[in-house]
């Protein structure tokens, strides 16, 4: 789409939503183990553990 002067703008909103969509689940990831971090009572014991399900 990028080598069409038609087609350009399009190309570009499909770019930018693919890139924004590929942040998602990183985001949420990262959310998930934030709030794992916290309900977790010791800190120091969990740091070093991850299970298949983080994945």
């Amino acid at each position: 789409m990028f080598f069409s002067s038609g087609w350009e703008r399009t190309g570009i909103w499909c770019f930018l939503l693919g890139s924004i969509e590929l942040l998602v689940r990183p985001a949420i990831r990262l959310a998930r183990q934030v709030h794992l971090g916290r309900l977790r009572d010791d800190a120091s014991d969990a740091a070093g553990r991850e299970s298949s399900q983080d994945f």
